[in-house]
This record gives structure tokens, C-alpha cells and sequence, in this order.
């Protein structure tokens, strides 16, 4: 016989915590029910953002005692020691005298929202085609997502921009098996950053790296709008998926991103601090509902 949910074998009481992530808002009632019922047991619930903060406790109702806005807990990633990190940005810069621009494509994005995957990588290479022949710049590729399936693993999508491109040697792959902190060290060492993958973006972020994120979910929009203001989100930080797919939308968002690069690094060193305060008070109300739950 199985233990009932909530509880572990053996007599002892298990303890449900749901920590840290993007919630909402659901589409239909068979979803939110689901959830409810998990979220019924949760002897605490974290959520990453405010927008998400605002959905559990208003929409759906869950008690502020046990709802804790909090920040996602890769605000707080390592990075490699600094000369090896340097090291790495240095093997992917193509040239020391110019900008560096890192993009975090996801070959997934387009299979999850049932998007046109010929128009993302059309879209994808109208971006790689400004930043080199307008900007001048050196541009990363960051395959943030690397797996056995195909559909899933960033490389597939990173590789064929660069065979379309003709191999430019402006345009590297950091296609090795690096860490999330290897990633977030070539990140960190760049100008601006155009992410789709949110962890990649947050790599950005959470270094006061210029970010321009693709959007498909509340993650997105939340997170950026608790660390910039939403006025800063929506002018320029953030660009739906619907919006990316549309030619030549995305110019003159990245365009508007990059003339704010400054602007949108002071406003991330404002904000990092108390983003960092969150992500490490999330591991503190964890412990406490631990010990509570286990009395």
C-alpha cells in the first residue's frame, strides 16, 4: 500500500514545498485544480517574480503565510575562478577590439508555442546580420540547452545559423560541455545579451549585463519588470515570441535595447542587491517550513 500524499514511508511526515518558479495563470480548470491540490499540501510555496506572487495569492487564493515572494535562486550562481573564466571569453571573442554580443537561441521555443521555426531562425538571422554588418560586433552563441533530443538541444538551431551564415568567424559557437557557470562567465564578459533561454538571460542579469529577452510566458515579463520597472520591460528588455516572429519587429526592438544598454546596467545595479537578498531568503523560509513540518 502506497503512503498517502504528503507523507513518507516509514511514519514520518514529508514535507511539500514548491520552490521558486514562474505560476500562472492557468488556461483551463482541469490545470488550476491540479495544481490547488498539490499546492493545498505545500507547507510553503516560492514564487520568482511578482507577477506570479499576485496570481497565488489573489487569483487563486493561496494564504500569504504560506506564499513568499522570493527571486530565482541562479541569481546566486558561482562563476568559474576569474582567470579561467577569462580565459574562456577570450577562446570565443573573435576580435579583442570590438563590442561582444552573446545570443541565447532555443530550439525549443518555436515546438512548445507550435510557432513557425522558419520564421524564428529567419528572425534569428536578421539579428546576427545587424549586429555584424551595422555594429561591427563579435557574436557568441550560447547553446544553453544541450540534450539528447533533437527538439530540445540549442545546438541544432546555433549550427545552423552558422552554417546560413557561411561560417563567419565573427559568429563563434560556445558549443563545448560547459557548466552553468561556465555559460554564465562568457556571458557575464559580454555587452549585451539577447536570450530566449530565461536561464541564460538571468546568467545576463544577474551579472548587470544589457539583456533583451524573448518572451512566452509570464517568466519573462515578470522577472524583468521586478528587476527594471515595466516601463524599461516593455520599451526595450522584453520582446513577446509573437512579436520576435514578425519581420522586422525585432530590429527596432533590439535596436531601442542597445541605444539603453547603459541604462538598462544602472538600473541592474540598482536592483541586483535586493534580488540576491530574495534569492538567498528563499533557502530560509525553506529550512523554517522544514523544521515546522517536521516537529
Amino acid at each position: 500500500m502506497k503512503p498517502p500524499l504528503g507523507r513518507s514511508g516509514g511514519g514520518r511526515k514529508g514535507v511539500v514545498i514548491l520552490h521558486a518558479q514562474s505560476i500562472g495563470p492557468f488556461t483551463n480548470e482541469e490545470d488550476r485544480t491540479a495544481f490547488l491540490r498539490i499546492a493545498s499540501q505545500a507547507a510553503a510555496i516560492t514564487v520568482r517574480e511578482a507577477a506570479s506572487y499576485k496570481y497565488v495569492t489573489g487569483d487563486l487564493q493561496l494564504g500569504e503565510d504560506r506564499c513568499h515572494l522570493v527571486a530565482d535562486p541562479a541569481f546566486l550562481l558561482g562563476q568559474p575562478d576569474p582567470e579561467e573564466g577569462e580565459r574562456l571569453f577570450r577562446h570565443h571573442r573573435a576580435r579583442e577590439d570590438r563590442p561582444t554580443v552573446a545570443l541565447s537561441t532555443s530550439e525549443a521555443i518555436c515546438h512548445w508555442k507550435n510557432s513557425d521555426g522558419t520564421g524564428h531562425l529567419d528572425t534569428w538571422l536578421e539579428i546576427v546580420s545587424w549586429l555584424r554588418n551595422d555594429l561591427k560586433v563579435n557574436v557568441i552563441l550560447i547553446p544553453h540547452v544541450q540534450e539528447i533530443s533533437p527538439l530540445n538541444d540549442d545546438r541544432v538551431l546555433a549550427t545552423e545559423i552558422q552554417r546560413r551564415l557561411g561560417y563567419d568567424d565573427g559568429v563563434r559557437l560556445a558549443g563545448g560541455n560547459f557548466s552553468a557557470e561556465e555559460f554564465k562567465a562568457i556571458i557575464s564578459r559580454c555587452d549585451f545579451l539577447v536570450a530566449e533561454r530565461m536561464h541564460a538571460a538571468i546568467a545576463g542579469l544577474s551579472t548587470g549585463v544589457p539583456t533583451m529577452v524573448v518572451g512566452y510566458s509570464i517568466k519573462a515579463k515578470g522577472i524583468l519588470s521586478d528587476l527594471l520597472g515595466p516601463e524599461l520591460t516593455e520599451s526595450c528588455a522584453l520582446i513577446p515570441l509573437e512579436d520576435f516572429l514578425k519581420p522586422g519587429a525585432v530590429a527596432a526592438r533590439a535596436k531601442e535595447a542597445w541605444a539603453n544598454r547603459d541604462t538598462l546596467s544602472a538600473r541592474l545595479r540598482e536592483s541586483l542587491p535586493a534580488a540576491r537578498e530574495r534569492a538567498a531568503n528563499a533557502f530560509s523560509i525553506l529550512q523554517r517550513a522544514m523544521n515546522t513540518n517536521q516537529d
